[in-house]
C-alpha cells in the first residue's frame, strides 16, 4: 500500500484524478484508525446482528442490502464500512468532524480486486449469514441450499464467507437511499471467520484491496472545507438536510440571450446563486426582483425567461434549481422548482471519470470518424470524376454510415464526463463525430432523392466545412489537455 502526504487541495485533485470512475474511496477523521466496521467494536450488538438487521430471507439481496445501507448511513453500526465513488466526498468525510481538527485525517483508495455485484451468489451467501443466526458451516450449507437451490461444498463456502468484499456501486441501490445517492455511496462488506465447523461473526482478515493511503495534515482542514463548499459539497447536501441549514444567498445575473423580435424584447437570463444550500422562499424573492427590474429596463411587453443555477457544471448539464414558466401574456409567471436538483447534481458529480478513461474511450471513436470522413471525401471525388457510378457511391456511403452509427449513437453517448475541466474535449469530439455522421447522412438523403449533382456537391462541401471546424476545435482541446497533463 502506497502512503502519500497531501500538501494542498490541488495536489489531492491531481493525485485522485487517475482513479476516478474505476476505484473507491474512504475518508477517516484520524489517520491512525484502521479500516473496519463499527459493529466489530460492539460484541453484544455483533452477536445479535441478525435481530438487529431484522430482515427476512424472503427479501431479495437488493432489499436486504438497501436496509443495511440505510442503517449504516443513519449512524447504526453494521458490518458495512462506508465507501464512495467520489474522491471529494471521501475528502469531506475525512475532515468534517471539527472535534478532531488536531488530528491528521486519511483517505483510503480501493481497487476493484475484490468486488461483488448486488445480485452475485457470494453476496447472497453473506447476507444469509448476516440476517440469520447460523453458527456452523454445515448449517450454512443447508440454508444456502434451501434459499438458492444450489449445493455448495464446505471449502467453497468457507472461502466465500472469509473474505471482505466491496459492493459495486449500483444506481438501483443508491436510489433506495437518498444519502447513498448523494454521497455516491456503497460499502466494504466484512465477511466472517471459521474455526473448523464453527462460524465466528467477526472477521480479522486483511483488506487486500487498499492500494493507497493519503494523509491529510490537520492544518489543511479549514481550507479544504471551504474548497469543498465551493464545489457544492457540504453537510446539508450530503446528509439531505438542505432546508434546515440555510444561511442566505448572493447572486449574479447573466444575460444568456437578448433579442428584439417584432416589437418586443426577448431575454433569457441565468441567475447564478452563491450556494447549493437554499430555501425556496429566497429563490422566489430573487427571481421576482430580477423579473421586475428587467421588465422596467426592457419594457412591460418584454418576454423574460429565467433559469437559476449554482455554477457552470449545472448549466452544462441543464440541471437548474428553478425556472420561470410564463403565462400566455408574458406579464407574470409560475416558478417551477427542480425537486431532483441535489440528487441529479451529486449523481453527475459522482459519475465523473478520469481523463485517461475519457481519452481511451473517446479517441478511438473520433479516429474512426476521421478515417471514414477521409474515405467519404475520396468517394465523393471519385464520383465527381465519374470514376464510380451513382449507385456505387451511394452504397459506399451506406457502408460508412453502418460502420460509424453505433460508435457515435451509443458508445460515445455512454461515456460519462470528467467535469468542467475536460468537458470541452468530450463535447468537441461528440460534435465532430456528429458532423461526420451528418455529412454521410445528408449525402445519402440527397442521392436517394435523385437531386441535381450540383446540389449534392453543395451539400457535401457545406457539411465538410462543419466537420473541419469541429475537428479543429477537438484537436486543439486534445493538445491543450495533453500538454497540461504532461506538466503535472
Amino acid at each position: 500500500m502506497k502512503q502519500v502526504t497531501i500538501r494542498s487541495f490541488n495536489e489531492y485533485i491531481e493525485f485522485v484524478e487517475k482513479y476516478k470512475g474505476t476505484h473507491f474511496f474512504r475518508g477517516q477523521a484520524n489517520s491512525e484508525w484502521e479500516v473496519g466496521p463499527n459493529i466489530f467494536r460492539d460484541e453484544t450488538k455483533l452477536s445479535e446482528e441478525c435481530k438487529y438487521i431484522n430482515r427476512k430471507l424472503t427479501d431479495n439481496s437488493l432489499e436486504i442490502l438497501s436496509h443495511i445501507l440505510e442503517l449504516q448511513h443513519y449512524g447504526n453500526g453494521t458490518r458495512l464500512c462506508d465507501l464512495t465513488i467520489n474522491p471529494l466526498v471521501a475528502l469531506y468525510f475525512s475532515i468534517e468532524d471539527d472535534l478532531l481538527d488536531n488530528k491528521d485525517s486519511a483517505i483510503f483508495v480501493f481497487d476493484e480486486s475484490e468486488i461483488l455485484e448486488v445480485n452475485s451468489f457470494e453476496l447472497q451467501v453473506l447476507l444469509i449469514l448476516t440476517v440469520k443466526k447460523i453458527d456452523a458451516v454445515i448449517e450454512l450449507q443447508s440454508e444456502v441450499k434451501k434459499v438458492t437451490n444450489r449445493l455448495v461444498d464446505i471449502e467453497e463456502l468457507v472461502s466465500i464467507i472469509s473474505k471482505n468484499y466491496i459492493i459495486n456501486h449500483n444506481i438501483k441501490l443508491s436510489y433506495s437511499n437518498m444519502r447513498a445517492l448523494l454521497q455516491g455511496g456503497t460499502g466494504l462488506f466484512f465477511g466472517f471467520e471459521s474455526d473448523g465447523n464453527i462460524i465466528k461473526r467477526k472477521n480479522n482478515s486483511k483488506i487486500n484491496s487498499i492500494i493507497a493511503k493519503l494523509i491529510i495534515p490537520n492544518e489543511l482542514k479549514s481550507d479544504l472545507r471551504q474548497r469543498l463548499k465551493n464545489y457544492g459539497i457540504s453537510k446539508p447536501v450530503l446528509y439531505d438536510d438542505v432546508s434546515n441549514n440555510y444561511k442566505g444567498l448572493e447572486y449574479e445575473v447573466i444575460e444568456k440571450e437578448k433579442s428584439n423580435n417584432f416589437g418586443f424584447n426577448k431575454l433569457v437570463l441565468d441567475i447564478i446563486v452563491s450556494d447549493v444550500v437554499f430555501v425556496e422562499s429566497e429563490i422566489q424573492q430573487i427571481v421576482s426582483d430580477v423579473f421586475d427590474s428587467t421588465k422596467v429596463r426592457f419594457g412591460s411587453n418584454s418576454r423574460i425567461f429565467i433559469y437559476v443555477y449554482y455554477n457552470e457544471e449545472d448549466k452544462r448539464s441543464f440541471n437548474w434549481i428553478a425556472r420561470t414558466e410564463n403565462n400566455k401574456d408574458f406579464n407574470c409567471y409560475n416558478l417551477k422548482y427542480n425537486i431532483e436538483y441535489h440528487a441529479k447534481r451529486m449523481t453527475y458529480f459522482n459519475q465523473e471519470i478520469s481523463v485517461d478513461t475519457i481519452f481511451s474511450k473517446t479517441e478511438p471513436i473520433t479516429t474512426l470518424c476521421l478515417a471514414e470522413m477521409k474515405n467519404a471525401i475520396n468517394y465523393f471525388e471519385e464520383w465527381k470524376l465519374e470514376n464510380i457510378t451513382y449507385e456505387i457511391y451511394l452504397d459506399l456511403l451506406k457502408q460508412i454510415s453502418k460502420k460509424i452509427y453505433n460508435p457515435i449513437m451509443y458508445d460515445l453517448q455512454d461515456i460519462y464526463h470528467g467535469g468542467n475541466t475536460y468537458h470541452n474535449y468530450y463535447e468537441y469530439s461528440d460534435l465532430f463525430c456528429g458532423d461526420v455522421y451528418n455529412l454521410v447522412f445528408e449525402q445519402i438523403t440527397y442521392l436517394e432523392r435523385n437531386e441535381n449533382p450540383s446540389i449534392i456537391s453543395w451539400c457535401f462541401n457545406k457539411c465538410l466545412k462543419a466537420c473541419d471546424s469541429s475537428y479543429k476545435k477537438y484537436d486543439n482541446e486534445r493538445i491543450r489537455i495533453k500538454n497540461s497533463l504532461s506538466r503535472l
